[in-house]
């Protein structure tokens, strides 16, 4: 089962995280200074990571009815948890800024759909078409034209 490895692994990492969090948030003074405030969005950002992943491990499991995801949704899932994971370490950053509005969480919600809307529908690297023209590989070099029409197109006369 060498599938459950890295998920047992990042489950211990997060409650790890969360343990961290949990010090952080009854420990450490806020007034204390900067390192405070980043030590706080550090370890909630590592925290809510590895949970949304976790998460989207387990209802990708459920939703194929497989055991052991595949590499595309463990790549699938770890962006969408990244993405999520920024979208709310930057509101709670801009709420601590007193900041944040309706208009700028659907704003910022909006962008990062527009984002995932884009890696979900280009094409992957393994599948994409190769053009009709074969290019040269690095070993083959490149044949110098032997006439000038070579390069340019023809005159259009009218």
């Amino acid at each position: 089962m060498p599938s459950r490895v890295p998920l047992v692994s990042t489950a211990f990492g997060t409650l790890f995280s969360w343990a961290a969090f949990y010090f952080v948030v009854t420990r450490i003074d806020p007034g204390s200074g900067i390192v405070a405030f980043i030590l706080f969005y550090m370890v909630l950002a590592l925290s809510l990571m590895g949970t949304f992943f976790i998460v989207g491990v387990m209802v990708r499991r459920v939703a194929a009815r497989t055991a052991a995801p595949t590499p595309e949704a463990l790549s699938l899932v770890i962006r969408q948890s990244l993405l999520l994971t920024i979208l709310l370490i930057v509101l709670t950053v801009l709420q601590g800024a007193r900041l944040l509005t309706g208009y700028v969480t659907l704003l910022l919600a909006g962008a990062l759909v527009l984002f995932e809307l884009y890696f979900l529908t280009r094409p992957s690297p393994t599948n994409r078409e190769s053009s009709s023209q074969e290019l040269p590989t690095a070993s083959e070099p490149i044949p110098p034209p032997s006439r000038v029409t070579d390069i340019m197109p023809p005159p259009v006369r009218s």
